[in-house]
């Protein structure tokens, strides 16, 4: 639409030709009801692309939605799952709520209704984070964040797929505006109302995504930091509120999770964390099934740790010298940070419910053949974005205010997290997309301020002396 709009004024005839100027100063003066018109767009663009790739994926994503549809005839292959997998056990309660309220749907309609409230998380996050940034930074910033975000996120087919990732980028966003809520706050309801809100975002993502909890650190190392150069950072009341209240709930749902009347989980089958470790050392760092096999075949919670640690250490030395150690987490962080459609050839939607040759969503987002490996037509333009976006974090980098460098420590733990443990595939760069997009609109407004310095320093150089 903004194409014809475009080719409408370049070729309209002279005496009625539209000037770019006439539609800019137009649009700064309308400017609610062009951004009101735009998202309008964009929340049908995604309700199309919600309908029309409605389909399977390959993994974890479409195995809670069959046991949550199937419940009855895979309970003990539920049971084991979730046990080796306890970070899925809020996401199946999740979905099985959102089943049993829409009165047991099959599994294309229990996914379309997930994808449906994968845009709501979306769009709210995009607005909500973008209102937090103009808060604390500026309307620049802000504008930079929502135009990323948007291309990133909200127009990518991932709100396709109901996975634990969408809420983790929900989870990620609300951490921000809560805690910009929290520096800024001054009086003493403002320093609850965040703190409490965001123990609920602690919570959940400790149990669904627990390496959303390297923000939380990356933030308390920056506040002690503060605290000790006694600048201004997040108060006591509203540290005291965050602390007490998301130990209060992360016991209540530890308890609430081992007595779930319908689920017979054994905390003996978990996985150790040492298990990540070992998996993500080798080749591409990524998803091994041998490994997994290999650890659910030893039922001794003990025996399977030592096998991880031994696994590992043996990986480690396999590598016999720094160098070659060094050269496999280079290559490891390329295949974690390099695809701007985070993996959507390898984890994207195979297999679709309505197959329709001429639908323009699914020749843009899918494939006709099944492949992990090519692809599709919306990828080109989507790289070009993200490779913009990790430009624009290198500008960020003279900032120093206090949640630019909360930030930046994520990042830096996220990334070392993905190099230590499984990785090997971008699609984990949507838990910290928030971040990333959010250094990027900081380095971006850096880049105008900058460009902007420099103009007006040339232009007082070249005007004549008067």
């Amino acid at each position: 639409m903004v194409f014809l709009i475009v080719i409408a004024c370049l070729f309209a005839p002279s005496s009625k030709k539209i000037k770019f100027s006439h539609i800019y100063y137009w649009g700064t003066g309308h400017s609610r009801i062009l951004i009101t018109f735009i998202f309008l767009l964009v929340v049908l663009w995604q309700f199309y692309v919600v309908e029309s790739i409605n389909g399977k994926t390959l993994w974890d994503a479409n195995m809670i939605l069959n046991n949550v549809v199937n419940f009855h005839d895979t309970k003990s292959i539920t049971n084991e799952y979730l046990s080796v997998y306890p970070n899925n056990v809020l996401l199946f309660l999740y979905e099985r709520g959102v089943w049993l309220l829409l009165n047991k749907p099959g599994i294309a309609g229990l996914t379309v209704a997930l994808s449906r409230i994968n845009i709501l998380l979306i769009d709210s996050s995009l607005i909500f984070c973008g209102l937090a940034l103009r808060n604390l930074f500026n309307k620049r910033t802000a504008q930079i964040y929502l135009l990323l975000a948007l291309f990133l996120m909200g127009l990518s087919p991932w709100i396709a797929v109901p996975y634990s990732d969408i809420w983790s980028f929900f989870f990620s966003s609300i951490a921000i505006c809560l805690t910009i809520w929290m520096y800024r706050a001054q009086n003493r309801w403002s320093k609850i109302c965040p703190a409490f809100l965001l123990a609920f975002v602690v919570t959940g993502s400790y149990f669904m995504k627990p390496s959303l909890i390297i923000f939380y650190i990356a933030a308390g190392i920056v506040a002690f930091i503060a605290f000790l150069a006694k600048k201004k950072s997040i108060g006591i009341l509203s540290l005291a509120t965050l602390s007490l209240t998301t130990i209060i709930l992360i016991f209540s749902f530890s308890t609430y999770q081992k007595n779930i009347s319908f689920l017979q989980l054994n905390d003996n089958r978990a996985l150790s964390i040492m298990h990540f470790a070992a998996m993500g050392s080798i080749n591409k760092g990524a998803y091994n099934q041998a490994d997994y096999y290999a650890d659910k075949a030893i039922k001794n919670p003990e025996k399977r740790t030592q096998h991880d640690i031994k696994t590992y250490k043996r990986r480690i030395k396999g590598y016999k010298n720094i160098g070659n150690y060094q050269r496999f987490l280079v290559r490891k962080h390329v295949y974690n940070t390099a695809d701007g459609t985070f993996n959507w050839s390898g984890n994207g939607i195979k297999i679709l419910f309505d197959q329709d040759k001429g639908n323009f969503a699914q020749k843009l987002f899918t494939t006709e053949k099944i492949s992990f490996y090519r692809h599709t037509l919306f990828s080109f333009p989507i790289q070009i974005v993200w490779v913009v976006t990790l430009i624009l974090i290198l500008f960020s980098v003279p900032n120093q205010r206090l949640f630019t460098q909360i930030l930046k420590y994520s990042l830096i733990g996220f990334f070392f997290f993905l190099l230590i443990f499984e990785g090997g595939k971008s699609r984990y760069m949507i838990q910290l997309l928030p971040f990333i997009i959010s250094l990027a609109s900081i380095g971006g407004n850096e880049l105008f301020y900058r460009a902007s310095k420099l103009r007006n320093h040339q232009n007082t150089i070249s005007s004549p002396h008067r």
